[in-house]
Formats: structure tokens, sequence, C-alpha cells
């Protein structure tokens, strides 16, 4: 585990430095919810630790960030979205939608926030259709 830490600090001081002056712009934007350097660093080495530490299923990851579009009605804007990890497992291919939170989702948080797996799953039904197996939907929250 000391280890992880250490890539964990390596890892996040590289990241502040060069996102210091987009957190200075959406804490000017946002000033009711500031945080203080250290309380944003505390958070992301948290979220970061559990990120190292996931128990992911085993499988060959096919995408990361896979950009799609899908269209609703032909009336309407395609809507375009992205899908954080696309994995080929034994069995099926997994869509997985990966949130970040600060504190603990309730219920009606974790019921509202499945509806765009299913956009994902429309989004990429040719990849997967080509690929012959079963597609399943995962949603992960860590923080």
């Amino acid at each position: 585990m000391r280890l992880r830490w250490q890539s964990a600090d390596k890892i996040l001081s590289r990241s502040w430095s060069r996102a210091g002056s987009c957190l200075n712009v959406v804490q000017d934007l946002d000033d009711h919810k500031k945080d203080d350097r250290a309380d944003a660093i505390d958070q992301a080495r948290r979220m970061l630790v559990v990120w190292l530490t996931w128990e992911r299923p085993m499988g060959r990851i096919l995408a990361v960030e896979q950009s799609f579009e899908v269209e609703v009605a032909p009336w309407l804007p395609k809507l375009q979205g992205r899908v954080d990890v696309v994995t080929e497992m034994e069995d099926a291919i997994e869509l997985s939608d990966v949130k970040t939170s600060r504190t603990h989702w309730s219920e009606d948080e974790i019921e509202s926030g499945r509806g765009p797996l299913v956009l994902y799953r429309e989004g990429l039904r040719d990849l997967t259709e080509s690929i012959g197996k079963p597609l399943r939907l995962a949603w992960e929250v860590i923080g």
C-alpha cells in the first residue's frame, strides 16, 4: 500500500500543478462552493486510492472514453455521449459508467443516474453486436 500512496501523491502533485489555474477559474465562478487546496487534495487522494484499489473484473479493455451518437427521433438532433470503459469479459461486453462523488448517493440519485446507460447501450450497439456477446451495463460510484 505504501507504493500506491507514493504513486498517488506523485500523480496528485503533477495533476495539481497542471490543473491549478483551472481550479481557480471554477472557484471564481462558484464562490459558494469554494474548497481550499488541502481539502481538494485530500478528496483527490481518497478518490485516487479508491480507483487504484478498485477490484475491477478481469477482461480486455476495448475502449476508454468511447464517444458515440444516438438518434432518438428523426426530428431531434443526435445525442452525443461518452462511455467511460468498454470491457470484453469472458461471457459479455460490459459498458461501465464510473461516477465520482464526495458523498454517498441516495437511492433516488442512484436510480436517476442509471438512465444514461440505456443511451450508451444504443450508442454502442454496432460495436457490441459485431463482437457477438451479450451486453452488461455497469454503473459504479466511487468517492
